[in-house]
């Protein structure tokens, strides 16, 4: 049976050491954008945790995903600007993008792939933005800390939303 601790430690280190490369290096796909970042088609939603699950919220459509608990936790703490014991990994990741001066300036869950959602998170950094692919539980986790908007494709809404209502 593996130490949890110790995975959660790598997990961690690996997390600083991807933001580290972020500052110096091209985000993954080689792909920035020019800035302003189109939005046309997208609308900024509201983040719940709902069951456990992550739940995208825009009116009375949701988009819903599941997450692991430790997720769904993080991204609960996100919501209503708590903090862990300890800093979880969202929390460091924010430690860093502050640290190194990085804006995020937002989520944008535009497709689906797999039968998963998919997301990128846009990191601004000496005028350059720079977007990164990213599973959308990490996005939005993220995008909380640092008061940034969740947008969403408004076809994603119309094509895989649910009425809760």
């Amino acid at each position: 049976m593996k130490d949890t601790f110790q995975d959660s430690r790598f997990h961690v280190g690996l997390l600083i050491v991807l933001a580290l490369l972020l500052v110096y290096t091209v985000p993954s796909h080689g792909e920035i954008p020019e800035i302003p970042v189109d939005n046309e088609g997208y609308v900024e939603i509201d983040v719940f945790i709902h069951n456990q699950n992550l739940q995208l919220r825009r009116d009375c459509v949701a988009l819903d995903m599941t997450v692991s608990y430790d997720q769904a936790r993080s991204i609960d703490h996100g919501i209503h600007g708590e903090l862990w014991e300890r800093p979880g990994s969202h929390d460091l990741m924010k430690d860093i993008i502050d640290g190194y001066g990085i804006n995020v300036v937002m989520v944008r869950v535009h497709g689906m792939q797999e039968g998963a959602f998919v997301s990128d998170l846009f990191l601004e950094k000496d005028e350059t933005v720079y977007r990164l692919d990213s599973r959308p539980s990490d996005a939005v986790a993220i995008a909380l800390r640092t008061d940034a908007p969740v947008m969403v494709h408004e076809d994603l809404l119309h094509d895989h939303g649910v009425d809760v209502c």
